[in-house]
């Protein structure tokens, strides 16, 4: 968490606050966090953060006390390996965690969930090579399976005023292993269908 009045707003970020209707505290605190600004619209700056192309580098003003913002954690991976180690020492069981945010989809109104950590599961299926419906070699298709669960959790967990900080997802399409976090599934810039339109500076 900050607390914007303890931001100093420098050019860039006054600027981008003009351009896009944001307060020069609030854009500040995204320049910190962002690992690159792409653009904006109203209201908002698309950022890379962490290899994930979300607005505001993950930073919420919703649900965040007054005069605050919420962060996202150091490092998700790491966090979600804490909880999931937690959870194994005081229950003696085997789960997979998720660390979830949600976030807009190119073209499309409204937010999903997706996964910004993981721990404990593989977070993505390969089905390269398998065999479709007709007997078809598969030969792109991998299943997003951390954003898909996360996805669910969402719509349980609620945007506003819910107040449900987790969820449980069992009998998930999930294989248990040591896992090698979120970042086992993301892409580069250039491999992104996305992304790799958009002209780097």
């Amino acid at each position: 968490m900050r607390y914007l009045n303890e931001i100093k707003p420098g050019s860039k970020a006054r600027s981008l606050a003009r351009k896009h209707s944001l307060t020069p505290a609030f854009a500040q605190a995204v320049l910190d966090e962002a690992d690159t600004v792409v653009g904006g619209v109203k209201g908002a700056l698309l950022t890379l953060k962490n290899g994930d192309a979300v607005a505001n580098a993950g930073i919420d003003r919703k649900n965040a006390p007054e005069g605050t913002v919420v962060l996202w954690p150091r490092n998700p991976d790491l966090s979600a390996s804490n909880i999931r180690r937690a959870i194994q020492q005081r229950s003696g069981k085997n789960v997979g965690v998720i660390i979830v945010d949600s976030r807009v989809s190119p073209l499309r109104l409204g937010t999903t969930g997706f996964a910004i950590g993981s721990a404990g599961f593989e977070p993505v299926e390969d089905l390269r090579g398998t065999a479709d419906l007709f007997g078809r070699r598969i030969e792109i298709t991998l299943r997003a399976i951390a954003d898909g669960i996360a996805a669910s959790a969402q719509l349980v967990m609620g945007e506003a005023s819910d107040q449900i900080p987790f969820a449980i997802i069992r009998d998930a399409p999930v294989k248990f292993d040591g896992g090698h976090g979120i970042r086992s599934a993301k892409l580069s810039w250039n491999q992104c269908l996305y992304m790799s339109q958009i002209p780097r500076n």
